[in-house]
């Protein structure tokens, strides 16, 4: 229905934008972000359940020194902020 749409939409944008923040502070710090994995992700935060963004992803260092890293995130959906 119109509400599960609207909400889909809603998560659509928040994951954009929480990939595009996440992308510009990586390429501030000469990281390449290799292979997002975006997930939609219920969380238990301080006993409640709280719906989250869930982003892995893979970094590869290229400047003076060089190496990989992998790394999750989870930002809660209605605020964008990471929570874990």
């Amino acid at each position: 229905g119109q509400p599960e749409h609207r909400r889909t939409q809603f998560l659509c944008l928040m994951l954009q934008r929480i990939l595009n923040a996440v992308d510009q502070r990586r390429k501030a710090r000469g990281r390449v972000l290799d292979d997002p994995t975006p997930g939609i992700e219920t969380i238990d935060i301080g006993g409640r359940s709280v719906d989250t963004i869930h982003v892995r992803d893979d970094l590869t260092y290229s400047n003076a020194q060089s190496g990989s890293e992998r790394t999750d995130t989870w930002y809660e959906v209605t605020t964008g902020l990471p929570v874990r």
